[in-house]
């Protein structure tokens, strides 16, 4: 634990919260300024700044130490720049608190790469403004480009081999969906990170089927059919619709039904699975109503049929009235 000086510390350009700067938008090489004006779009960016202004910063950041004098922020990006932006703007601290200065923890110079890596990510996963992609993609680098075991990864970030691997897999098919599709957009992540069971085996079924996923999610075709997970006409919508063959093919093939649509014909045919006849009464109203001459004489004699008539009339009446519909 050190104090160490504002002017010393450099923001991150590594810090897990720009990975979708970098994996996304292939922005490699993020200057000082841009990291600052990054964080600085941050929504709670200015909460986090009153209450800074007023009492400082109260819990010490996480720091590497360079070895030139300047320390790299591996943790309190948001704190450092604040610190910045009030120095800059000469503003005068209240008693007992300094802008000039912050508590740090310190690691060394030669301290081990991938244990900075695994502090990093220690430090921010759950964190609300680290978002979802952004901790895939830093489960994916300590998977590949560090190569510790998934195991290890679920024992240091305190999650279960599940969600490592999903994480790993969501990440790496957003990846591509991105490369593909141009939506660089990280929010998408959520398509593919929180997709219901049932879409996600539809989806490894065979690439057609992924291609059209893409498509019905992308944005880029003009096209888009699913744009949330778990709002009405939402993914966990379109996982009822992967059940009907018949709604599935008129949500992809046709421009002009929805989700909404879709899900209309599940309803339907499941209707028509979980009360068979109701497919029969439009063709036995047909029948019913083509008789001939000839044919109603003949059943003017069968008293069965006439009572089994009058039977269904009542019954359609009755049927009619609780469902509402008039004459």
């Amino acid at each position: 634990m050190k104090s160490i000086p504002v002017s010393a510390l450099r923001l991150d350009p590594d810090n897990p919260r720009f990975f979708d700067l970098k994996a996304l938008q292939g922005r490699k090489e993020l200057t000082q300024e841009e990291l600052k004006n990054e964080i600085l779009d941050d929504d709670e960016i200015i909460t986090l700044g009153k209450a800074i202004r007023k009492a400082g910063v109260a819990e010490p950041i996480w720091v590497k130490d360079s070895g030139d004098g300047s320390y790299l922020v591996l943790e309190g990006n948001r704190r450092t720049v604040i610190l910045q932006q009030l120095l800059e703007e000469k503003q005068k601290p209240p008693p007992g608190v300094k802008y000039n200065v912050v508590a740090a923890n310190v690691y060394p110079t030669n301290a081990p790469e991938t244990e900075v890596t695994l502090q990093k990510a220690r430090l921010q996963t759950g964190k609300k403004k680290w978002g979802a992609f952004n901790e895939a993609a830093y489960i994916y680098e300590l998977r590949f480009t560090h190569k510790l075991e998934e195991e290890d990864i679920a024992v240091e970030l305190q999650k279960s081999m599940k969600e490592i691997r999903h994480s790993i897999e969501s990440f790496k098919m957003f990846r591509e969906y991105a490369r593909i599709t141009k939506d660089t957009n990280p929010k998408k992540f959520s398509m593919f990170d929180e997709a219901p069971g049932r879409v996600w085996d539809w989806i490894n079924e065979s690439p057609k089927n992924l291609s059209t996923y893409y498509g019905l999610i992308s944005p880029m075709n003009g096209r888009q059919k699913i744009r949330s997970v778990a709002t009405r006409g939402g993914l966990r919508d379109f996982a009822d619709i992967l059940e009907d063959n018949e709604a599935l093919d008129a949500l992809v093939n046709d421009p002009e039904t929805s989700v909404e649509d879709a899900l209309e014909i599940v309803a339907e045919n499941n209707l028509k699975v979980d009360i068979p006849f109701v497919a029969r009464i439009g063709a036995m109203a047909t029948k019913m109503q083509s008789l001939t001459e000839s044919q109603i004489e003949r059943l003017k004699s069968e008293k069965k049929v006439q009572v089994d008539i009058k039977r269904l009339q009542k019954v359609c009446a009755t049927v009619l009235e609780k469902m509402g519909v008039g004459d």
